[in-house]
């Protein structure tokens, strides 16, 4: 999971009426600015959130309409010092999407068009890696992962991912 957070998902804004129960307690949410960190949540595009509880060794799913963006801004930049493990492990986690989102039982035309021209850029981007041996392929492929992200934000979105995604 990137650095896109439920603590970085609440930026303060505008005020929306509207009170958030996370886990027994409550907050007020006032706008939300999303800034995705690295190039395989999608986050940026959904209301769901993968809260780690450190302390008790666990995972919680949230899904919550307050948590949909009122902004979001795809910055390549923010990729350029990301460790390798993370660039390639987050946009597997990209790619994992973006195919069960499009064999999904819920997918839709809306939803195939987002997977398929995520998977396209995808690959690309890879074959890009692959054939440019220097740490300077960041700047190349950065975009197109951020865009992979975003779009199967949206195709998940539609058409979700149903069980399978507990086994990618």
């Amino acid at each position: 999971m990137g650095v896109l957070w439920l603590s970085t998902q609440v930026k303060f804004k505008r005020i929306i009426d509207y009170n958030l129960n996370l886990f027994g307690y409550k907050y007020s949410v006032i706008g939300i600015i999303l800034l995705p960190t690295t190039c395989g949540t999608d986050s940026e595009m959904k209301c769901i959130s993968i809260l780690g509880i450190t302390s008790k060794s666990t995972k919680k799913g949230l899904v919550e309409p307050a948590l949909f963006a009122d902004t979001a801004a795809l910055i390549p930049e923010f990729l350029y010092a990301l460790p390798w493990h993370v660039l390639i492990t987050s946009s597997l986690d990209t790619m994992a999407h973006a195919m069960v989102s499009f064999v999904s039982p819920k997918a839709n035309t809306y939803s195939d068009i987002f997977s398929s021209k995520a998977i396209q850029l995808l690959l690309k981007s890879y074959k890009t890696l692959l054939s440019i041996d220097d740490g300077s392929v960041i700047k190349e492929i950065a975009g197109d992962l951020l865009s992979a992200s975003n779009y199967v934000g949206i195709a998940f979105g539609n058409a979700g991912v149903r069980a399978v995604n507990a086994l990618a």
